[in-house]
């Protein structure tokens, strides 16, 4: 592996063939691991809260038709849509994490 200082003093780490990069000096066990974590975090972190988002979304709407289908003319309450408050809030929240 080879080193260089760049300007202004700073080192310049460069591998002398790609196998070396990737065989990181020994290290590639941990290295490589590691980054691979770090994608599988990003990636969860990233898609979960769009998949339950969707999944309220689905959920609110299925509870908007059975609530209207169930109403009756002369209870008007029926369509209020109070119940679904904690389900919007819910939701309004995972998409505002993203």
């Amino acid at each position: 592996m080879g080193q260089r200082v760049g300007g202004a003093g700073r080192l310049m780490i460069q591998f002398d063939s790609l196998q070396e990069f990737f065989a990181m000096g020994g290290y590639a066990a941990n290295v490589w691991s590691v980054y691979a974590m770090f994608a599988l975090f990003l990636a969860v972190n990233l898609l979960w809260p769009m998949r339950r988002k969707k999944q309220l979304m689905k959920e609110i709407k299925r509870r908007q038709v059975l609530n209207t289908e169930t109403a009756q003319p002369d209870e008007p309450d029926a369509l209020e849509m109070e119940p679904l408050e904690p389900l919007m809030d819910s939701a309004k929240s995972v998409g505002e994490s993203t």
